[in-house]
């Protein structure tokens, strides 16, 4: 299992030499866990219905602006997209059908 924890800015580090320009309220994001459910059920041999639903608890993620954590990396939507479920809880479903000759 990975090591989890927040993400703290690197700024902080007195090597830089960066931490007047760094508002101490910014230098750290949270860790993020969430909980995805999904099943698939077979209908026929032909059919099979799948159902999901993403993020189930409505986690936000932790915001960023500029001069914080984030800094001006690859961040959108006040976020990370890449680490962070910036859409919320989310529903899906779709049928998948296998045809025969």
């Amino acid at each position: 299992m990975a090591a989890r924890g927040g993400v703290k800015l690197a700024a902080t580090d007195p090597k830089f030499d960066l931490t007047d320009a760094v508002s101490p309220a910014y230098t750290r994001l949270r860790a993020q866990d969430y909980f995805d459910v999904a099943t698939v059920f077979r209908l026929r041999n032909e059919f099979e219905l799948r159902l999901g639903v993403n993020n189930v608890l409505d986690r936000q993620p932790p915001l960023v602006v500029g001069n914080t954590a984030a800094g001006d990396g690859p961040y959108n939507a006040n976020t990370y997209p890449t680490w962070y479920d910036p859409l919320g809880r989310y529903i899906f479903a779709s049928v998948a059908v296998t045809l025969k000759p």
